[in-house]
């Protein structure tokens, strides 16, 4: 049997649709290179039909930090803004211009999110991501922002004050010491050093668990670079 829609192919897709008012069924045969376009344009059509917003489209060199993660969201709640989260981040990938004024923004929202006692997860994680583009002449306010968000997510630890799960404050902490690793370990190994008398002057066995693990973790990094230079 062959496609219906490139009549070369043979038919390896079988799939069954309603179609119509009538909730009529319709048999419908393709190849594996045709179904993704026809299964898209059959999701378009009835996204139109309900209502849903067009595809997300964005000029990827200039986008905010707001219009990625708005681009990512759409991505989670409609199938059909798949393709347009993809296309941005592969984009991404060979404009290192961007991935640095995006570091930037986000790691500002981020600490932003902190001083309101807000959840800054996806922020951190996301701006340390693409912090590995930042260059030597910006790396004074980024390392900046780093260190300002790992001591405010620090305090918010100790005191509790803090409006979101406690493990996405942990985790948002691990990113951005592992990114201040990357860029100055002498300022990290400062940084550690002055978390830890903070952690002993508030008594909170909370804080002292998150640098325990922290040290465990980069002690493994560390030991896997090591493995990976010898090789």
């Amino acid at each position: 049997m062959l496609c219906e829609q490139c009549q070369a192919q043979e038919a390896t897709i079988h799939v069954t649709l309603v179609v119509g008012p009538g909730g009529d069924m319709s048999k419908r045969d393709f190849c594996q290179l045709c179904y993704p376009e026809v299964e898209a344009e059959h999701l378009r059509s009835y996204n139109l039909l309900a209502g849903v917003p067009p595809p997300f489209t964005i000029d990827v060199q200039h986008i905010t930090a707001s219009e990625y993660f708005e681009a990512s969201e759409r991505a989670q709640r409609n199938g059909v803004d798949g393709p347009a989260y993809k296309r941005i981040s592969s984009e991404l990938r060979r404009l290192p211009d961007a991935r640095r004024r995006l570091a930037l923004e986000m790691l500002t929202m981020a600490s932003e999110a902190l001083a309101r006692a807000e959840d800054p997860w996806s922020l951190v994680v996301r701006g340390c991501g693409f912090g590995g583009a930042v260059q030597w002449e910006e790396m004074s306010p980024y390392t900046a922002l780093l260190e300002k968000i790992i001591s405010r997510a620090f305090d918010l630890l100790g005191n509790g004050a803090y409006h979101a799960p406690v493990y996405h404050l942990s985790f948002g902490l691990r990113a951005a010491l592992l990114a201040l690793r990357r860029v100055s370990p002498a300022r990290l190994s400062a940084v550690l050093d002055a978390l830890k008398q903070r952690a002993g002057e508030i008594n909170q066995d909370r804080c002292r668990k998150v640098i325990s693990d922290i040290e465990e973790q980069l002690s493994n990094v560390e030991k896997m670079a090591t493995r990976k230079r010898r090789r």
